[in-house]
């Protein structure tokens, strides 16, 4: 099957990062964004290079862009695709050892994105709550019980983060960055040192 003509004739002809058709074939590119043909939300796609297939496990990148304007969904389109390419680039670095400048700056961002959860409410009152005191205590006494209290917590959160900035955290340091995400949300100071494994 050939695929469509161009809905908007305003497409520079050439484009790689923003193609703009009814709807993707196989054949389409290696990048393309495309309205859904039943809700007219543009989408962001782009194929897997073969060396982070196997550690990535499927074939494209594929997600919505949740607009309708085609120059919004341009924007979106170009700041989705470096978020992309970081993360595919994270990937290729491997199993990491963080220094404390990176350790505090992705407690940091983990931070600065649970804010508009919590801002929404899509955590109840008496998680919040038993939160807050769990974070307290794990952060005036880091030991393994503590952490591992937070991470019943946060856990499941901090892993889905880490997996979407491409992030494989050595041993080594991933305690050291659990306290400081704690640290982050509790509001305190971050640790002149990285604290060493087993926290």
């Amino acid at each position: 099957m050939k695929p469509e003509k161009p809905l908007f004739s305003d497409v520079p002809k050439g484009n790689s990062d923003f193609v703009a058709v009814r709807w993707y074939t196989r054949g389409s590119g290696n990048v393309a964004s495309w309205p859904h043909p039943k809700t007219g939300v543009f989408w962001f796609r782009k194929r897997i290079p073969k060396d982070l297939m196997a550690l990535v496990g499927k074939r494209e990148e594929k997600a919505s862009l949740g607009t309708k304007d085609v120059g919004e969904a341009k924007r979106r389109h170009a700041a989705y695709a470096a978020l992309v390419e970081a993360r595919w680039a994270n990937l290729r670095v491997g199993v990491r050892q963080l220094s404390l400048l990176e350790v505090n700056g992705i407690a940091g961002e983990f931070y600065e994105d649970l804010i508009p959860r919590f801002q929404a409410g899509k955590f109840s009152p008496s998680f919040n709550l038993m939160s807050s005191a769990m974070i307290y205590r794990y952060v005036d006494d880091p030991s393994p019980a503590h952490r591992t209290q937070f991470l019943r917590f946060h856990g499941k959160d901090i892993d889905a983060y880490l997996v979407g900035k491409g992030l494989v955290i050595h041993p080594d340091t991933r305690g050291a960055l659990d306290l400081a995400i704690a640290k982050a949300i509790s509001g305190r100071r971050p640790e002149h040192e990285v604290p060493q494994r087993g926290f």
